[in-house]
């Protein structure tokens, strides 16, 4: 389980510095990184 917690607190870490920056963030959803394209 800390895992999770874990790898959700850097995901709003690095959320929090994409946002202050002018670059669009990319989505950092798991389900959106395994099927980038998924099916309809």
């Amino acid at each position: 389980m800390h895992f999770f917690n874990h790898q959700t607190h850097h995901r709003g870490q690095i959320h929090d510095m994409l946002t202050q920056t002018i670059v669009k963030p990319p989505s950092l959803d798991m389900h959106r990184i395994l099927r980038p394209n998924p099916i309809a």
